[in-house]
């Protein structure tokens, strides 16, 4: 752990900061006082369930959407402190809407949207910190540590104030935390902005179109572009059994482990754990392992995990499995993010990340739509298992495509330009020359 934060500056330590506290409000509030509440508080069966958790995923699909408009016009550091600000406002106003299951669909899709933003948001801001080879898998692992060791605080701290205060209170704590967030987000200092890899003293910006525009250029961009293609396919994969288990989760703890509402904020510390542990696992390994092979090995990984969580009847099974799809996840996500943003140019690095945000989390929808129907055909239990099953099978049919991706940036690009996690030994003096004056064909198939 100490060389994982050994050349960590001030700047560094900040963000960290904004994203651990701004993590520890938010998953507080997702995991029990959404989920959790909707279960044990309003008594949903399987159809309420979905049909509020597809407000809020919907929500996200849309803020997903908007935020790289946000995050290139803005850059991440505003964009994030004005949608931390946002969602401290929602969650004071949000204790009024847990007796009325309308009013509490609308605050559950507000407070989504402005969570989407800034998680996507904190997630860009590596680009805007480094540009060398090795400082966009540094930066990103750091700050997915600091999000994910806020996967074990924000549950277990939930669990804590779910047994002795009402579950609606889980808010004010996340607006609490949110806000400290925002004032640490303001002292980020932005090292680069979108204007070519200028320095951010420059203070050049990028020609203004309309939003809607630059929205769909950047879903251009990711699909003309192979590689950006196979994460995003990857990145859905991750995501896509969640939707079955956004509906049905909370069920499976009432009615097959038939445990308390607590227990869905202990268990996700158990994930968290795993999942600050599989981000460390990649900060400290050699950046060879970086690639799309690794990415179908994770994601393998966490569908075996996913149906070990929710195989059994047994609390403590579903730990272990909870654990083992936390480190999977946790190497999974900053290392997709990293290789996202090593193809992709710092002026649509906001874009590119949320149109594959996106569409993440629209899929995400489906399951979201067929599984209560499943379930009672079935049972809920029955519903999740066969969603992990499904991850294993696509990691099982990913894996060829991987191999011809890995090859393709080798072999078919310049290495000097494609992969930022080259040994530079391996590339040739005239190839280093012009990685700078063609770094417009960077992004060229």
């Amino acid at each position: 752990m100490p060389n994982v934060f050994a050349r960590t500056g001030a700047n560094e330590r900040r963000l960290i900061g904004a994203s651990f506290l701004a993590n520890v409000g938010i998953e507080a509030a997702y995991f029990v006082g959404f989920l959790g509440y909707l279960a044990y508080g309003f008594n949903a069966g399987p159809a309420l369930m979905a049909t509020v958790m597809f407000v809020l995923n919907f929500s996200h699909v849309l803020g997903d959407a908007s935020s790289g408009v946000f995050i290139d016009r803005m850059g991440p550091r505003r964009t994030t402190f004005l949608f931390n600000a946002t969602l401290v406002v929602l969650c004071v106003a949000g204790q009024w809407c847990g007796t009325n299951i309308y009013a509490y669909s609308v605050f559950a899709g507000l407070v989504g949207y402005c969570m989407s933003i800034i998680k996507t948001a904190l997630g860009s801001f590596a680009p805007y910190l480094e540009r060398d080879r090795t400082g966009l898998k540094r930066i990103n692992t750091l700050v997915t540590i600091g999000g994910f060791t806020a996967t074990i605080v924000g549950p277990f701290a939930a669990g804590l104030i779910t047994r002795y205060f009402p579950t609606m209170r889980l808010f004010v704590f996340t607006a609490g935390a949110v806000a400290a967030a925002a004032l640490i987000t303001l002292a980020v200092r932005e090292r680069y902005r979108p204007d070519r890899g200028g320095d951010a003293s420059d203070g050049g910006r990028t020609e203004r179109r309309h939003p809607v525009r630059e929205a769909v250029e950047g879903a251009r961009f990711v699909f003309q572009h192979q590689s950006l293609r196979y994460y995003l396919v990857v990145g859905v994969m991750m995501w896509f059994a969640f939707g079955a288990f956004d509906a049905l989760e909370s069920l499976y703890y009432r009615d097959v482990l038939q445990v308390g509402i607590s227990w869905m904020g202990w268990m996700n510390t158990i994930t968290g754990v795993g999942l600050v542990l599989g981000s460390v696992v990649l900060a400290r390994a050699n950046t060879r392992w970086v690639n799309a092979r690794s990415l179908v090995a994770m994601l393998l990984l966490e569908g075996l995990g996913t149906v070990l969580y929710v195989g059994t009847h047994s609390v403590w099974w579903a730990a272990c499995g909870s654990f083992v799809l936390g480190v999977a996840f946790g190497i999974n996500e900053p290392m997709m993010r990293t290789l996202i943003q090593v193809d992709s140019p710092l002026e649509k690095a906001g874009r590119t990340l949320g149109t594959i945000q996106t569409f993440r989390i629209a899929l995400t929808l489906l399951p979201l739509v067929v599984a209560p129907t499943l379930a009672k055909w079935t049972s809920p239990q029955a519903v999740l298992v066969a969603a992990g099953f499904l991850t294993v099978l696509f990691a099982v049919v990913l894996v060829r495509s991987s191999y011809r991706i890995d090859r393709r940036k080798a072999a078919g690009r310049k290495i000097s330009q494609v992969d930022p996690f080259a040994d530079p030994d391996d590339i040739n003096p005239r190839e280093r020359a012009s990685s700078t004056e063609d770094a417009h064909l960077l992004f060229e198939e």
